[in-house]
This record gives C-alpha cells, structure tokens and sequence, in this order.
C-alpha cells in the first residue's frame, strides 16, 4: 500500500505544478491516466485503503475549476466525497472532507443552487 501512497502524493504534486504552470492539458492526462492505472490495474481494496482516488477526484475537480467547467467540478467534488464514504477507506478521519464540501458549497453556490449549498 505504500506505493500506492506515494504514487498517488506524486500525482497530486505533479499535476498541481501543471496546473499553477498553467499546463492543464497534461495535467488532465496524467489525472486520467492515473485514475484508470489504478482503478483497471490495481486491487480495489489496496487503491481504497490509501484514498488517492479520493486525492485523485479532488485534483480533476481543481482542474475542472481552472477550465472554468463548474458542473464538472462538482461531480468530481461529489465522487471524491463518495469514495471518502466507502467502508474500505481507513484514513477516512485523516482526509480533508471540511475542504471538500467546502468547495461542494461553493460550487453549488455559484450554480446558483443556494438551498443544496446550505
């Protein structure tokens, strides 16, 4: 599991130096890329136990955010809260969900969909 970890650090540090350079095309295809390795190539209860899918959602919702594609940043901020919510992930206490429905709220907000955003 703990190359899982550290793969998963890589992704999250490596697409956000692509996307602060403003390289969002290769940042969307390592995200892709990386999501299907692990969820097509890697057993389920390893890529859960370490929550990168979760770390994962949230770059893509990032991402989408940069690309100003609002709806599409929800739904990666509503996968990544998803998974966090999955039995197979045991850091679940560890992970920043405050953070994440934050940016839910937000989006929802900007959506102009106030009474979700509460």
């Amino acid at each position: 599991m703990e190359h899982i970890s550290t793969f998963g650090i890589y992704v999250a540090d490596t697409t956000q130096h692509l996307m602060d350079i403003n390289h969002l095309k290769p940042a969307l295809k390592m995200l892709k890329g990386s999501s299907s390795a692990l969820k097509n190539k890697m057993p389920a209860s390893l890529v859960y136990r370490s929550s990168v899918l979760f770390n994962i959602s949230n770059n893509f919702a990032q991402l989408m955010n940069r690309e100003s594609n609002v709806e599409g940043s929800l739904q990666y901020l509503e996968d990544a809260i998803e998974i966090a919510n999955d039995p197979r992930v045991l850091n679940r206490t560890e992970l920043p969900l405050a953070e994440t429905y934050l940016n839910l709220s937000n989006a929802l907000s900007f959506l102009g969909r106030y009474k979700e955003s509460l």
